[in-house]
Parts: C-alpha cells; sequence; structure tokens
C-alpha cells in the first residue's frame, strides 16, 4: 500500500488569538467546521492504514479465515471475529445489520474542499437543505421507492431546478447527487450519478413553478392518508391546528399528465396566488413554501392533518 500520509500538505492557517496563548486543544476548537472534518477524517485513515500495515494484524486475518473455511462456519461467525479483533463495538459488521441505513450512514454534505469551488454561490447550501428533506421524509416514512419528487429553485433568472436522480431511494440522496435542470425538465448538470430524472413527474413542479416565482420549493407527497382526503369531495376539514396553520388549501381535479398547456393553466388557476397547498383529487397533494424550510413544515402539518381526519 503507498504511504500516502508522508505527502506534503500546506500548513493550516493559524486561528486568530489576540496575542493570547492558546494549548494545542483550545487552537482545535477555533478550526472551522470543515477542517476540523477533513482533519478527524485524515486522523481516521492514519489509523486505519497503520492497522493494515500491521503484520500481527494480517497474520491473525488470515489465521481467523483459515480457521473459518476449515470449519465451515458462515459469513456471521467471521465478521464477528473481525469485529472483535478490530474492538468494534456492539458488533457493528454482523452480517445481519451491515446494511442497515441504521449503521451505514451515507454523509449528505458530500460537498468539500475543492470541489464545492464548483458550485454558485449558495448553491451548496440549498443542496444540503433540499438533501436533508429527502433524508427527512424518508426517516417519517413518507416516500413511495424511487418515486416523487422534491424540486428546489435555484436561480431566479435562468429558472434552474435542483430533483433528485430517478433512480435513487430518498436515503441515498447526497447533496452532489442532486440534478439540476431548467423549466423543461432538460438536465443542466448531471450531478454525480448517471441517472436522469422523471420529466412527467417534473412537469406538476414545472407548472407550479412557472405560475408563482415566490415557491422557491415543491414537495409532492401521496402517503395513504393525504390519499384518502384528497379523494373526498369535502376535502381537508378544520378538526385540528395542523390543518389551521397551512392556511387555505386549494383542490385540483388531477387527471394525470402535465404536458398540455391547458392542463398547466388549470394548475396554476386552481392553486391560486396565495395558496401553498394543494390536494390533487386521489393523487396526493402537493405542499409549497418560499423556502425549504417551510415547504417541509407544510408538509408535515399536512401529513398530521390528514391522519387526523382519517381516524377521526
Amino acid at each position: 500500500m503507498a504511504d500516502t500520509s508522508q505527502a506534503e500538505q500546506p500548513p493550516p492557517a493559524e486561528p486568530q488569538t489576540n496575542g493570547i496563548d492558546l494549548d494545542e486543544e483550545d487552537k482545535n476548537k477555533l478550526r472551522p467546521a470543515d477542517i476540523d472534518a477533513d482533519m478527524r477524517e485524515m486522523e481516521r485513515r492514519k489509523r486505519v492504514e497503520m492497522i493494515m500495515n500491521s503484520r500481527l494484524f494480517r497474520e491473525e486475518l488470515e489465521r481467523i479465515i483459515e480457521v473459518q473455511m476449515k470449519d465451515g462456519g458462515g459469513p456471521a461467525g467471521l465478521l464477528q471475529q473481525i469485529s472483535d479483533m478490530m474492538g468494534v463495538q456492539g458488533g457493528r459488521l454482523h452480517s445481519g445489520h451491515m446494511f442497515k441505513s441504521s449503521n451505514c450512514v451515507v454523509p449528505i454534505n458530500d460537498i468539500r474542499g475543492v470541489e464545492s469551488m464548483g458550485y454558485a454561490k449558495g448553491e451548496k447550501i440549498l443542496r444540503c437543505k433540499l438533501a436533508a428533506v429527502y433524508r427527512l421524509m424518508d426517516l417519517y416514512g413518507w416516500t413511495q421507492g424511487i418515486y416523487n419528487q422534491i424540486s428546489a429553485r435555484l436561480n431566479q433568472d435562468q429558472e434552474h431546478f435542483l430533483v433528485n436522480p430517478f433512480g435513487m431511494l430518498y436515503h441515498e440522496i447526497t447533496a452532489s447527487s442532486l440534478v439540476k435542470i431548467d423549466m423543461q425538465g432538460s438536465v443542466v448538470e448531471q450531478g454525480t450519478t448517471n441517472f436522469g430524472i422523471n420529466v412527467a413527474g417534473f412537469m406538476l413542479h414545472s407548472a407550479i413553478h412557472a405560475a408563482r416565482p415566490d415557491i422557491k420549493c415543491i414537495i409532492h407527497i401521496h402517503t395513504p392518508s393525504v390519499l384518502a382526503v384528497s379523494s373526498l369531495k369535502c376535502g381537508l376539514l378544520p378538526l385540528c391546528q395542523e390543518a389551521i396553520v397551512i392556511g387555505e388549501v386549494s383542490q385540483h381535479p388531477y387527471l394525470g399528465g402535465l404536458f398540455e398547456p391547458e392542463e398547466r393553466e388549470k394548475i396554476a388557476r386552481n392553486l391560486g396566488p396565495m395558496n401553498k397547498v394543494m390536494f390533487l383529487a386521489n393523487h396526493g397533494a402537493v405542499c409549497c413554501g418560499e423556502t425549504v424550510e417551510e415547504a417541509f413544515f407544510n408538509v408535515y402539518n399536512t401529513v398530521l392533518a390528514c391522519e387526523t381526519q382519517v381516524i377521526s
């Protein structure tokens, strides 16, 4: 294994201390978050490299594998012995748990260092916020596999938007994997995957974005309770405070594809100039916001309001 730990690294900038002498621990506390994270990652890699270059570790690993092959033991026993040897707490390498998302969480912010310089001002933050909403939707169980979309307006002048790659689950979305597209759904920047986008699904978002420049984020959701309320003639009833805080809601007789200009105009007209939640007949709801945070606030309260109405 090539020794990369000796590669020359530029010395980190000394923190401003106003002439006060600080020990090493105090200096570490003054590091910016990104630099501190990079330093921790470097230390982790050094520890891994030290373990992998250890002769005793290799000999012990070879012995364990040889014994397992001779005894016919399964992968669970092998992984458990390796985790015990490495001191991994809680048996995290156990085969029954190693693929669960709770033990292997992909970082949301995977844009760091030189890579972040390739994004326009504010784009990195918006990407992180939007990816975080995808993760929240997954945690709450409000997803339908790879389907549905959450879109965010990135640029008012160029009308660019960020959406999820069509093929990734919500818990896999990261800041860099989001795809930048235009109003027609054409890809402007691919992101870090080779997936395309759900153009038909984005037509609903683009119709709203085009009619309402004030809206920056749109979340489409159709959980069972939201679907149930969207199919009722009475719509959402004011039965709880969650149904009140989202304000007046709109209704639209959803018929399917939105490629026709007439249908897109109906969407805009039914949403109106002020409302930010619209139920689509038998197709859930769209929850909008002037910020990503407001859009999630509206979807959170919409789901709770629908669940309250369904069980009442």
